[in-house]
């Protein structure tokens, strides 16, 4: 009797063992929507829209449109922060680097992922290789950018900067206002 009690506990031990691995390699293989909130990128200041085109979360959109009183409807990413282009750009081709970029992240998506519009956003996603491998978002082949000093959903302080740096409109057009 004390035998099979023995081999019963050891059988339970074992069973529960293999379903607590099946978690934990569930739970590192598959994230959900919640993790593809945005994520600073170290070094570089730069922000990865972190998500797997695997998963539900790729169907979460990376832009959005966002209505601001003075500039329209606007782009914006998932979190609604408002998203810029630079005009010394070129189509596909990044130029703000070093002291530009740490004024300036880009928006940096993990390769491969699916670039999934939000409703009413009516312009072309695709992304452009930087410099250090990372793959930048690209609105009608444009790179785009976060400003350092929008600090909440909404702030538009970077519009006009050097009158170089502009705010989007929902087709990917910038906006001179």
């Amino acid at each position: 009797m004390f035998r099979n009690n023995r081999f019963l506990f050891g059988f339970t031990l074992l069973a529960a063992l293999a379903l607590i691995l099946a978690a934990c390699a569930q739970s590192t293989t598959a994230p959900t929507a919640t993790a593809a909130a945005n994520q600073q990128l170290p070094n570089t200041g730069a922000t990865e829209v972190a998500t797997s085109p695997t998963t539900q979360a790729s169907q979460t959109p990376i832009l959005t449109v966002q209505s601001n009183p003075t500039l329209g409807n606007i782009l914006a990413d998932s979190k609604e922060m408002t998203l810029y282009i630079f005009t010394k750009d070129t189509s596909d081709t990044s130029t703000c680097y070093d002291q530009c970029e740490a004024k300036w992240p880009p928006l940096v998506v993990s390769s491969g992922m699916a670039l999934n519009a939000g409703s009413g956003v009516n312009a072309t996603l695709s992304t452009t290789q930087r410099t250090d491998g990372s793959m930048q978002l690209t609105v009608n082949g444009m790179p785009v950018y976060y400003y350092f000093q929008d600090s909440k959903p909404g702030d538009t302080n970077g519009q006009g900067v050097g009158g170089a740096w502009f705010v989007l409109d929902a087709s990917g057009n910038m906006i001179k206002k």
